[in-house]
């Protein structure tokens, strides 16, 4: 019955737990800010601390940045100077404040040795210690965190470009602005997609409506905010040549940093995702022979234009009038018209939204009606988010180290099939005194679909276990697609 129902609902190769006769969860961390010095898990824990530190337990986290906290019992205190020596104690500076994390499953096998399954290396930034002394040793707690993370604590003043010939394109304002001088600044910016139909990343997106590749030209300023507000702000008023949005993203496996601006993958109204794009397919209440510990699926059902946030401020008189948008409403879902205000009239939020000049520049009498669009869009996607609105789940697996990083498209693009199986009951059976123990339907349609995206993860070691959490959502008719849709936009999706 199990397989019956994951053949149903298949994409990808269904996923099993971990194989090997004797496996053990591993995880070590370099802290070359450190001296270069090693902690990992095990007898042989800190080689050059006299094996005196050790990692208890191990958290990394992931959606658009990252964040890891690490666990650490110390029985010397030597470990402590390793961790201060590491600690980002300065914005300017060349500095190596970096932690080199990795983890994974190390195996055993009876008759031969079974190859580890380990993931790649992260690259990350020591920005927290709490030290506690307990019971006769030294409890350390350590955050590391992508380097992007403390753009919060430091603001940019410059202008890149100038008016006129000297003007420069929104990708080298970005890539100056990223790069650049003063920290925090990564080493690369990549434009990128996950193309639905190859499963294949592909970068080097272009903007929309300029004759060149590289968006508008212009003198962009940082009006003394923050890298990452800085970025959102340049790009949130242009949409990428598929009339889709640009999304950053932190990624951690490059040494020094890179930041990749995904063009959100947010499916069109009727848009069906590929194959192509699954990781595989968990089976929920499969047995001994399914990954899957636990799956907790949450349903916040709001309408479309409900989870649309209101902006504040005064609306000004060009953008009341901006053609095709009466009394400057929010537009909602564009390309579904049962959830747009064309196809639903007088629904909407007031939107205030002032042209820039680079939007005035490039686009005259447009210019409100196209940053309205392109916020609008992103209104959306940040509403859903702030009030996780939809239908949505966590699921609890056996620890996976190799699931697709977010260079891959994890993050802003992948899917997962789940096929959930009915958990089993007693029902009568006719005449019958003791019953048919079953499940009626052996598979429940309304969670079973090929098409959940993942959003976030999270790996965690502790106490000889691993276990790697997907954070999962799945288009709702009314909300995301049109109310005739099935859930999930998928082939095998119920219909409500």
């Amino acid at each position: 019955m199990t397989l019956v129902c994951a053949e149903e609902y298949k994409c990808g190769n269904i996923m099993r737990v971990e194989g090997g006769h004797t496996l053990c969860p591993w995880v070590t961390c370099i802290f070359r800010g450190g001296d270069g010095t090693e902690i990992s898990v095990g007898n042989e824990s800190s080689p050059s601390l006299d094996n005196s530190a050790v990692i208890k337990s191990f958290n990394f986290g992931g959606s658009n940045g990252v964040e890891v906290k690490i666990t650490i019992h110390d029985q010397q205190g030597s470990s402590l100077g390793v961790f201060l020596k590491n600690m980002l104690k300065e914005l300017e500076g060349e500095k190596d404040y970096t932690a080199i994390c990795q983890w994974g499953w190390l195996k055993s096998g009876c008759t031969a040795p079974l190859p580890s399954n380990l993931s790649d290396k992260h690259f990350l930034q020591i920005s927290g210690l709490e030290t506690n002394f307990i019971q006769g040793k030294f409890i350390h707690e350590v955050k590391a965190t992508d380097i992007m993370t403390s753009a919060v604590e430091a603001s940019v003043e410059r202008i890149y470009g100038e008016s006129g010939k000297n003007a420069i394109t929104l990708k080298d304002a970005l890539k100056k602005l990223l790069t650049e001088d003063p920290n925090p600044k990564v080493k690369t910016v990549e434009y990128c997609r996950l193309n639905n139909t190859t499963g294949l990343v592909e970068c080097g997106v272009k903007f929309k409506g300029f004759p060149y590749d590289e968006g508008p030209k212009a003198p962009w300023s940082g009006n003394s905010a923050n890298k990452l507000e800085i970025a959102r702000s340049w790009i949130g008023g242009f949409e990428t040549e598929n009339d889709k949005i640009f999304v950053p993203e932190y990624e951690s496996l490059v040494d020094g940093g890179k930041v990749i601006f995904w063009e959100r993958p947010v499916f069109n109204c009727d848009e069906i995702s590929s194959p192509s794009i699954c990781i595989g397919t968990y089976i929920v209440n499969g047995g001994l022979d399914s990954p899957v510990i636990e799956f907790n699926p949450r349903i916040n059902w709001k309408s479309g234009f409900a989870v649309m946030p209101v902006k504040g401020g005064n609306i000004p008189d060009a953008t009341i009038e901006a053609d095709g948008m009466p009394q400057n409403k929010a537009q909602g879902v564009a390309r579904c018209m049962q959830l747009s205000r064309e196809g639903a009239g007088g629904s909407g939020q007031v939107l205030s939204v002032q042209a820039s000049e680079v939007h005035r520049s490039e686009y005259a009498g447009d210019a409100t009606k196209k940053k309205s669009d392109a916020t609008g869009k992103q209104m959306v996607e940040d509403g859903r988010v702030i009030v996780e609105s939809g239908i949505m789940a966590d699921m609890v697996i056996v620890g996976d180290p190799r699931l697709p990083t977010k260079s891959k498209g994890v993050i802003y693009g992948k899917t997962v099939a789940i096929a959930f199986v009915n958990p089993f009951h007693i029902l009568p059976s006719g005449s019958s005194n003791c019953g048919d123990w079953l499940s009626k339907p052996p598979c429940n349609e309304y969670l079973s679909n090929s098409n959940w995206q993942v959003t976030s993860f999270n790996h965690r070691i502790e106490n000889g276990t691993y276990t790697t959490t997907l954070s999962l959502r799945i288009a709702a008719p009314g909300l995301d697609t049109s109310i005739n849709n099935p859930i999930g936009n998928s082939p095998n999706g119920a219909r409500i």
